[in-house]
């Protein structure tokens, strides 16, 4: 069966070769990167609106839009100098900040010298209008319910200081997606001179203007394509001298795992996202330059974003504890390990990432044991709903006490192919069990309005991305604070869970104003972890697996269990760390010779060169060489070599000049002497001329009187 893939694979690589023949002619092969689209098309591709939550282009995340901070999974070199550790954020358009010692008051000193991307500078006043924008337009723009909730006052202090006050305390306000992107994304600052005066919620923000370092150059209209150019001009080279490597980036989408693989098989497609094991498998046998986290089995990298199944508490009978942990006990997450996620997820018990402190590990792990959360149990799940007055139909199908069949709407995003066969083998186990569970396939923007709407009663394949180094983010997300009644959109959080405990809100307003080294913390999470797990309002499936293929054929510098100085996530605003690590295979080499004083700077093959003084010459990757003499820094043309000795020719040269000059004098004088003699001479020729004429005048006349 193998083989037959592989034959079939390289039989369709034919009918797509003529789709990429035209972009790989105006953009050069060597210097584009394949970027992977996902989830899908984008539905709206001519809106660049990161705040727009109805439609949104999620590549601005990656490689447009920039953010105040970042929090790296591991520790990593940026560039000399300028470390970064694993839990401690990374300053980015921000360069430090100071919080105050009752946590209601953050002041934060913005990077000098970032620029928009038409130029303008950066300042405090686009801060403080991004934020107030969000404050005033809650809840209709993405994070707005956030800005709302926590932000009172934003002050600029001066054009790179501004502070903020807070509603009340909160020690890890700049952890959270109002300042840095904990996983995906977060707040990013927008340009005041642009934005003012629009309507931020429909303004389409085309073409788009941030500070990262690529601007928009062509896109589909069907959201399948976008291409993306390098600034040369972009803040980061001048402040830290580095510039990506790709001169394009080139984001697609894919309808199918077999097209992706087509186009990975000819080394056409770098990031493949997440893919299955069968189809990286097969790839690999075909494409041995595909790469994941691990060479070997799991391949996959642990997801910080647990997998999980959604339950819809407003909704009958699913707003009963009893029958949710019927649920869970009827589900075999062994079989979903060893099926569905071909063995890279193993069965979990609570829903927080690995990467927390370990105390914090140590605790969720020993509640989840404790309620036996990750049970395989049919036996309990009939004795619960039995207890329920529930019985099963002629059909197989469970029927309550009050004689409904119980019917399950299971919402799954068919655009992740992993998630798509994941949801459906537990459909398929829930209605082995007696649940009439029915598959509701939905992607891009018509996914998350049924998600967010309650048009579902479980999401039987979903993921929760809250908390990555505590546990406050997960367990704040079920507050209910988030909760709106259905038919509306929630307030943020897992609000769509629709899950309502007055005591665990309490316990959750307690933990957000204190910090996790406070004494009083484990404690409070405890408790509420106590109240979770009666309740089960989500049931934990598995540890969400992050197969995450690249291709080095192109482009190599990717993470890995070898190599692991970033998280791998491709998808989230983390990936510009990686895209600054990316050295093209194919370098070519020129010698330039530069014409002015050229700082240090770091070559697309990630070698620094110089400083250089004006005459000085390097050998530099051509990229970088075009890149300078563009700017007017430098050229291939060697300068004129001088003359050797001009300074001794000089001295002669003066000598020469001043010998000319005293016979000048001397020439002169001489002229005058002649001059003179000269007039002399004259006067005495006319007077003997005048003599002789009178001596002829005389004799004439005396002949004359002879004659007479």
């Amino acid at each position: 069966m193998r083989k037959i893939g592989i034959l079939l694979i390289c039989a369709l690589m034919l009918a797509v070769l003529p789709q990429s023949a035209h972009a790989q002619a105006k953009y050069p092969r060597e210097q584009t990167l394949y970027y992977y689209i996902d989830g899908g098309p984008i539905a709206c591709p001519d809106n660049f609106n990161p705040y727009n939550i109805f439609c949104w282009s999620h590549v601005l995340n990656q490689y447009v839009m920039e953010h105040l901070f970042y929090l790296p999974y591991y520790s990593g070199e940026f560039i000399p100098g300028f470390n970064y550790t694993a839990g401690d954020l990374i300053p980015w358009l921000a360069e430090k900040y100071e919080m105050s010692s009752d946590f209601r008051q953050v002041t934060i000193y913005l990077r000098r010298g970032v620029e928009w991307s038409d130029g303008k500078p950066f300042t405090a006043e686009d801060v403080a209008f991004t934020y107030n924008m969000l404050k005033e337009h809650a809840p209709d723009l993405g994070y707005s319910t956030l800005a709302a909730e926590w932000i009172e006052e934003v002050e600029v202090l001066n054009t790179y200081v501004i502070r903020f006050t807070l509603t009340k305390p909160n020690p890890r306000i700049l952890r959270t997606e109002l300042f840095t992107p904990m996983i995906w994304g977060a707040v990013a600052p927008v340009p005041k001179h642009i934005w003012e005066g629009q309507d931020p919620i429909t303004f389409m923000n085309n073409p788009p203007v941030f500070t990262g370092p690529y601007k928009l150059v062509e896109y589909s209209s069907t959201g399948d394509y976008f291409v993306w150019e390098r600034r040369d001009d972009w803040w980061g080279t001048k402040v830290f001298g580095i510039r990506p490597g790709p001169k394009y980036v080139i984001c697609r989408a894919y309808t199918s795992e077999e097209a992706l693989i087509m186009e990975a098989a000819r080394n056409m497609q770098d990031v493949l996202g997440y893919v299955s094991v069968g189809g990286f498998l097969r790839l690999r046998e075909i494409n041995p330059y595909v790469r994941s986290w691990y060479d070997q089995p799991p391949y996959a990298w642990e997801e910080v974003c647990p997998g999980y199944m959604p339950i819809n508490c407003a909704k009958y009978p699913w707003n009963r504890k009893e029958v949710r942990w019927a649920l869970s006990y009827a589900i075999n997450r062994t079989a979903l390990y060893e099926v569905a996620l071909e063995k890279t997820a193993l069965p979990i018990n609570n829903l927080f990432p690995p990467y927390m402190m370990p105390q914090f590990t140590k605790l969720v792990n020993q509640m989840g044991s404790k309620y036996h959360a990750d049970e395989y149990n049919p036996a309990k799940a009939e004795e619960l709903l039995l207890g329920l007055g529930w019985k099963k139909g002629p059909d197989g199908i469970w029927v309550t006490e009050n004689g409904t069949r119980v019917k399950a709407i299971a919402l799954i995003h068919s655009g992740w192919l992993y998630i798509k066969k994941w949801g459906l083998q537990v459909v398929d186990q829930l209605r082995e069990f007696g649940i009439d569970a029915i598959p509701k396939l939905l992607e891009g923007p018509a996914f998350w309005d049924a998600l967010n709407t309650g048009a579902w009663d479980i999401a039987p394949a979903y993921w929760i991305c809250e908390s990555v180094d505590e546990p406050y983010a997960t367990l704040d997300a079920f507050h209910s604070k988030y909760v709106t009644p259905l038919g509306e959109l929630p307030l943020g959080g897992v609000g769509f869970n629709r899950w309502i405990n007055k005591t665990y809100d309490e316990i959750i307003d307690q933990i957000a104003q204190m910090s996790p080294v406070d004494p009083r913390y484990l404690g409070l999470v405890e408790r509420a972890l106590e109240i979770w797990y009666q309740e089960l309002p989500a049931i934990p499936l598995n540890a969400q697996p992050a197969l995450i293929a690249f291709n080095s054929y192109y482009w190599t510098g990717w993470p890995s269990a070898d190599n692991p100085y970033m998280q791998p996530y491709y998808q989230c605003a983390s990936f510009r760390f990686i895209l600054f690590q990316l050295k093209p295979t194919k370098i070519d080499y020129t010698i330039v010779y530069f014409t002015k004083e050229t700082p240090k700077f770091r070559g697309i093959d990630l070698v620094w060169y110089g400083s250089f003084k004006a005459g000085e010459s390097a050998r530099i990757p051509v990229d970088d060489a075009e890149f300078w003499i563009k700017k007017g820094y430098a050229s291939l043309t060697p300068p004129i070599t001088p003359i050797t000795g001009l300074e001794d020719i000089s001295a002669k040269l003066d000598e020469v000049s001043s010998l000319l000059k005293s016979m000048d004098a001397k020439i002169e004088s001489l002229s005058s002497n002649i001059v003179t003699v000269s007039g002399s001479l004259t006067g005495l020729i006319i007077a003997v001329i005048l003599e002789a004429i009178a001596i002829i005048v005389f004799a004439f006349r005396l002949i004359r009187r002879k004659t007479e």
